[in-house]
């Protein structure tokens, strides 16, 4: 799986303006894209802090894609993710 991290996101974790943070992880069975995000988080502490509220809910004003399609909530986080799936964290978007 695939994540890729944009916008103030990718900023808040220390990357330049213009560079996305990009991490490869193997999937286990039964992963959700939750899962996922809090291995990530574990291993890069910045980012655990920048994506996830002190409960461990993602922060809001993020937006999740699965493989291009948003994910609406409440259950978005629990979408399984397999080997070759992209997980895109972007910043919401508001207005109309």
């Amino acid at each position: 799986m695939k994540l890729e991290v944009f916008g103030w996101v990718a900023a808040a974790c220390g990357y330049n303006q213009g560079v996305n943070l990009q991490v490869e992880e193997d999937v286990e069975d039964g992963a959700t894209v939750y899962k996922m995000l809090l291995r990530v988080a574990k291993k890069d502490p910045c980012f655990g802090k920048v994506v996830f509220n002190r409960d461990m809910s993602l922060q809001s004003g993020i937006s999740v894609v699965l493989n291009g399609k948003i994910l609406g909530q409440p259950t978005f986080l629990d979408s399984r993710v397999e080997d070759g799936d992209t997980v895109m964290l972007l910043p919401a978007i508001d207005g109309g």
